[in-house]
């Protein structure tokens, strides 16, 4: 039996590079762009369109 994987693609909205997101991701998720290394966050997912935006920092008591 053949294991068929779906990914959908984005754009890092910093370097302008293809993103692949499984297809099971969700918005808020929090993926890396391989090409700039930014951390982005899931804003949207439109059918097979998903918009991406940078991450905020993270700050230091963030789980407190």
């Amino acid at each position: 039996m053949l294991a068929i994987i779906v990914t959908m693609k984005a754009i890092c909205p910093i370097c302008d590079a293809p993103v692949t997101l499984s297809n099971d991701v969700e918005p808020s998720e929090v993926v890396t762009c391989k090409e700039c290394s930014s951390r982005l966050v899931v804003e949207s997912i439109d059918k097979q369109s998903v918009t991406l935006i940078q991450a905020p920092d993270i700050e230091e008591d963030w789980g407190e």
